[in-house]
């Protein structure tokens, strides 16, 4: 049936494609109306969000990491903290202290934390498929919904109206046997406009490593961690007028990849494969009435590991919005969500269906000139249990403005929740169908400066946090196997600071940025007797975090260098076992090259760059006792016209 469907699809890009192709600009003498330029923008509730912190990586960094993934992009240009299970393998995050499957990921506006889990494998998000990527730091439950406790990361493509048509290629290759392939076409008139995207990236991973479990730590190659993923995106805006629009963005993401061992398990050869149809159609309509956005979405995902029967989820999403501005001091948005859930699990026993409607109220208030005020509610309903309530209240001042400069002071109070996954319910044996929800308190308060000018723009920001999570969900041991319960309660205290710059001078322009993140992240009450975890750190969240970056540009070359630092990390709640921390360099350099120039068109461009990625071939273990490689090398091709 997944087949059936992935073909119809696939037909149905084709014929929405061939509409596109045939909308592209015509001559002058043709009969064809111009519409005024008008930008259309979808419902950016980042604008109900006052008050949190938000890293959004730039451009430049955006392109020099095209051939990554999102797991690489937050490694090396956010404080988040990426655990992998190996090079290429599953990588979860730790948000501002908080566990794996308390991050919402969202592109365009759907959550795509699968349900069986509660999260999702960022190394399978490759930055070929993204536009745009912003990581909101902190509580967010009362407008994005479940799993957003620690924080949310939004993946977004928006449409540009800007007739004409673009083509890009770019070709890397790397150590390892790394191989990386990626294709683009943009076809665009003043109505339509039309994206395609395949990428392929695959690796043998067959690197050289210490194998500290052996006497003597010989080193040793490491094997069974080949790599393959691929994907095609699909992307296709209408625009009925200047102020309505409908679009059609389509994913389909595979993986097929062995399971790296660790150092002392070297003959295991366990194998997954990965795949993802991901579809979602909007409606955007802007008039003085208001603003509406309708959403219907479908995503399905499949897996099958060491060729035994598949798992399979299917969500089927239903949303309407509407936003007002009342007045010249006042915005409300107000919507409701639905979704429906259907898993085929062996482990479950039977198939499951459930049903998630969602009620939220956005407001923004401007109290005053340099005053804004948010204050938004959802409540989420789920078979068998109503969530939690989240309301959040936030509030930024401008403490002084003048001109090209301005101090802002931020606060956020928010309370959040998570819903159980399929597999804490469902699972057999084990499964809990008592389970509630997590439940999350937090608050922040932070200082933003901002200086701009002609030829630089500064920013800075300090953000000190606190959460508290109750009901947190975590599985122990019963007499011959486990189940989860609500019984950890976790604390976090916590700061963030950032900083980033751009400077021109003359035919020079330099940039750059860092972060820093402080968690202190522990559990604050004690299962048993015997239980030493009451008032440790959580295992695997580093108390520090930081990474830096510069990008340097002179005419037609480039370069950039990176540096992420992870701290200490305990691998056991008790705190007695702990991995060092460890630093990476990452550089890179090229020269853009121009081979024609033709007034009515863009010119041919040929970008070529060289990347050295662990520069001092650092020995480290991200996860006790999986390795990592040391330094290695891409070569990359880029062709763009």
């Amino acid at each position: 049936m997944v087949t059936i469907c992935r073909a119809i699809i696939a037909l149905c890009f084709c014929a929405l494609s061939g509409a596109a192709l045939g909308q592209v600009p015509r001559p002058k003498n043709d009969s064809v109306r111009w519409l005024r330029e008008v930008s259309v923008y979808g419902i950016p509730e980042a604008k109900f969000a006052v008050g949190s912190k938000i890293f959004t990586p730039d451009s430049a960094s955006l392109a020099r990491l095209s051939q990554g993934t999102l797991a690489d992009l937050l490694m090396q240009h956010t404080p988040v903290y990426v655990r992998e299970y190996g090079n290429g393998m599953l990588a979860t995050v730790s948000m501002r202290g908080t566990s794996s499957n308390h991050t919402a990921l969202l592109w365009n506006g759907v959550n795509l934390n699968q349900p069986t889990l509660g999260m999702l494998d960022f190394n399978t998000v490759p930055l070929a498929a993204v536009d745009q990527v912003e990581v909101q730091a902190g509580g967010g439950s009362s407008i994005y919904g479940s799993d957003a406790l620690g924080g949310s990361i939004h993946l977004n493509s928006q449409p540009h109206w800007q007739p004409g048509h673009r083509f890009t290629f770019q070709q890397n290759v790397g150590s390892f046997g790394r191989w990386f392939t990626s294709a683009q076409a943009k076809f665009a008139s003043a109505k339509w406009e039309m994206r395609s995207h395949f990428y392929r990236n695959s690796a043998q991973n067959n690197f050289s490593f210490v194998n500290i479990t052996k006497a003597g730590a010989p080193i040793e190659r490491q094997t069974n961690a080949a790599t393959l993923n691929y994907g095609l995106v699909q992307e296709i805006f209408y625009r009925f007028s200047a102020n309505r629009y409908f679009s059609v963005k389509g994913w389909y993401n595979a993986n097929n990849r062995q399971i790296q061992p660790n150092m002392a398990t070297a003959d295991v050869a366990d194998e997954q494969q990965d795949h993802s149809t991901r579809l979602v159609a909007d409606y955007h309509a802007n008039s003085r009435f208001g603003y509406v956005q309708a959403k219907l979405a479908f995503v399905n995902d499949w897996m099958r590991y060491n060729g035994g029967a598949p798992i399979a989820t299917n969500r089927y999403w239903a949303m309407l919005q509407y936003e007002k501005k009342l007045g010249t001091k006042v915005q409300i948005q107000v919507g409701a969500a639905w979704q429906h859930i259907t898993a085929s699990v062996p482990a479950y026993g039977k198939g499951i269906g459930e049903n998630r409607q969602d009620i939220f109220v956005l407001t923004r208030y401007q109290a005053l000139p340099r005053w804004v005020l948010t204050a938004n509610v959802r409540q989420a309903f789920v078979t068998g249990f109503i969530a939690p309530i989240a309301p959040s209240l936030g509030s930024e001042v401008k403490l002084y403005q003048q001109q090209s400069k301005k101090l802002v002071f931020k606060t956020l109070v928010s309370r959040n929740y998570r819903v159980p996954t399929l597999n804490d319910r469902y699972w057999q044996p084990g499964g809990n169908l008592d389970i509630r929800p997590e439940l999350g308190h937090s608050a922040e308060l932070g200082l933003l400066y901002q200086r701009g000018t002609a030829a630089s723009n500064w920013e800075v920001e300090a953000t000190h946090y606190r959460m508290w999570v109750d009901d947190w969900i975590i599985w122990l041991p019963q007499t011959s196997f486990w189940s989860p319960s609500n019984i950890r309660r976790v604390q976090v205290v916590g700061a963030e600071f950032s900083a980033k710059f751009t400077q021109q001078m003359g035919a020079w322009r330099i940039g750059g940025g860092g972060q820093y993140a402080f968690n202190q992240s522990t559990n604050r009450n004690q299962l048993n007797e015997n239980d030493r975890s009451l008032g440790k750190q959580l295992p695997y969240v580093p108390r520090h975090r930081a990474t830096a970056y510069v990008n340097l540009d002179y005419q037609q070359w480039f370069a950039s260098v990176n540096f992420n630092y992870t701290g200490q990390r305990f691998v056991s709640t008790d705190n007695d076992e702990a991995l060092a921390a460890f630093r990476l360099f990452n550089l890179s350099g090229g020269r853009a090259v121009q081979l024609a120039k033709r007034p009515s068109a863009n010119p041919l461009r040929i970008t070529m760059t060289a990347h050295v990625y662990n520069l001092f071939n650092i020995q480290y273990q991200n996860l006790r006792l999986r390795s990592m490689p040391g330094r290695n090398y891409q070569m990359s091709v880029k062709i763009d016209f």
